[in-house]
């Protein structure tokens, strides 16, 4: 099964049936914090890679993501 960018055919089919939505139709941001800006978020879309080059991101530097609400119900 695809769905959108996201398919469950192996390796990736440790998830069972249910794959998420695409990420057209959940519209993700990205909330970035660095020592630049601990108290004030800068929003990250996928979608504008200039966005990205714009912010503090520094690919130099270690990064640690945080993932919550991924599943089927």
């Amino acid at each position: 099964l695809i769905q959108g960018c996201f398919d469950n055919n192996y390796p990736f089919n440790n998830t069972g049936y249910f794959l998420p939505n695409s990420p057209e139709s959940i519209d993700a941001e990205f909330l970035l914090y660095t020592r630049s800006n601990r108290n004030t978020e800068q929003i990250i879309s996928y979608k504008s890679p200039a966005g990205i080059r714009r912010s503090y991101f520094n690919r130099n530097l270690p990064l640690k993501v945080i993932v919550h609400g991924f599943g089927n119900t």
